[in-house]
C-alpha cells in the first residue's frame, strides 16, 4: 500500500529534484555503471549513490543491482530509463517550440495583401517569405488578396495579423510602415478619344475635360492638378476594375505604372501624362496601433523593412 501512494504521488507532480535524479540515472545507465557516471557526472560515487536511493524511494521501484558483481539493469530500470528520456526529449521539445514563437520562426501568419502589390518589381514580400520560412518549417502561411479598403477592415475584424496595402488615406488606429512608393499615371484605352490624339494636344485642361473612374466614396488623392471629372456611372474598387474600364476605351484612369506598362506595349493603353508629372502612393504594411501583434507578424515587419532599406 505505502509504495502505490508514492507512486501515485510521483505521477501527479514530478519537482525539478525528480528531474535531475533522472538525469545522473540516465548516465549511470548509458555509462554502464556508477563508475563511468562519475567521470560524466564529475561527481562524487557517494553522492550518485545518494541520488540513486532517493529516486528508488521516490518511484517504489528497484532499478538496478549494484555492488561487487557489477551493474546490472533491471527491466523496471530500462522502462523507467525509456520513460525518462521520453520526457527529457518532450521538455527539449517545449523549450524549442516556445523559442520558436517568441523569435517569429513558429506559429500562423495571417496576411492580407493588396491587388497588383506583389507584382511590382519594388515589392520584397516574395524574398520575406521565403527568408522567414528558410528557418521556420513550422510557420503556416495564410496570404489572401484583396482591395485594400477592404483588407484594412478585415485587420480591425481580426481576420490578419498584418496587411500591405497602397494608402490612400490614414485611419485612427493603425499603425504604418511605409515601404516604398508606388508610382501610378494617367492611362486611357484604344477606342478612347485621347487615345489618337496628338501629343501636343494632351494638355492638363483637355485631359481634364473627360470623364475619369471613380473609387466612390474611398476616392483617391491623386493627379490634383487636373481637375479630373469623376462618373459615378463608372466606379471601381480594385486597380483591376479600372484597368478594365481603361482597356474599354469608356474612360481615363489612374493606375500603376507598373500595371499598366504591358499593356501600353502591346498598344492597348497610352500615357496621358509625361512621367514626370507622374503621381505616387505609399505602399506601407499596416497593423493595429494598440496591439503588438504576433511575433510572427513582427518579425515580417523587420525583415521587411530591412530588405526594402537594401534596395
Amino acid at each position: 500500500m505505502a509504495t502505490a501512494a508514492v507512486r501515485t504521488n510521483f505521477l501527479k507532480k514530478i519537482s525539478d529534484a525528480d528531474i535531475k535524479r533522472l538525469k545522473i540515472f540516465i548516465a549511470i545507465v548509458e555509462s554502464n555503471g556508477f563508475a563511468g557516471a562519475q567521470v560524466r557526472l564529475n561527481m562524487a560515487q557517494s553522492l550518485i549513490s545518494e541520488n540513486m536511493k532517493s529516486l528508488e524511494l521516490r518511484l517504489g521501484l528497484r532499478l538496478c543491482e549494484r555492488g561487487p558483481t557489477g551493474f546490472r539493469l533491471l527491466p523496471e530500470g530500462r522502462s523507467v530509463y525509456d520513460a525518462a528520456i521520453e520526457l527529457l526529449q518532450a521538455g527539449e521539445r517545449f523549450t524549442d517550440t516556445v523559442g520558436k514563437i517568441h523569435d517569429g520562426s513558429w506559429g500562423q501568419l495571417r496576411l492580407g495583401v493588396e491587388d497588383n502589390i506583389v507584382c511590382n518589381p519594388k515589392c520584397r514580400l516574395p524574398e520575406a517569405l521565403a527568408a522567414m520560412r528558410a528557418n521556420g518549417e513550422s510557420l503556416s502561411i495564410q496570404l489572401e488578396l484583396g482591395v485594400g479598403y477592404q483588407l484594412i477592415a478585415d485587420l480591425f475584424n481580426g481576420k490578419f495579423d498584418l496587411v500591405m496595402v497602397a494608402v490612400t488615406h490614414r485611419v485612427a488606429g493603425l499603425e504604418y510602415d511605409r515601404l516604398y512608393d508606388e508610382d501610378r499615371m494617367l492611362y486611357c484605352g484604344k477606342g478612347h478619344p485621347l487615345f489618337t490624339a496628338d501629343a501636343a494636344d494632351l494638355t492638363a485642361e483637355h485631359v481634364s475635360s473627360f470623364e475619369c473612374t471613380s473609387h466612390g466614396q474611398f476616392e483617391v488623392a491623386q493627379f490634383e492638378e487636373l481637375s479630373l471629372l469623376r462618373t459615378a456611372s463608372l466606379v471601381g474598387h480594385g486597380v483591376d476594375t479600372h484597368l478594365s474600364y481603361a482597356l474599354s476605351g469608356l474612360a481615363v484612369a489612374g493606375l500603376p505604372i507598373h500595371v499598366a506598362e504591358p499593356y501600353v506595349a502591346a498598344g492597348r493603353l497610352r500615357a496621358l501624362i509625361s512621367p514626370g508629372d507622374k503621381s505616387s502612393l505609399q505602399v506601407a504594411a499596416v497593423c493595429l496601433q494598440k496591439s503588438e501583434g504576433t511575433a510572427v507578424a513582427r518579425k515580417l515587419r523587420r525583415r521587411l523593412a530591412e530588405l526594402q532599406a537594401s534596395v
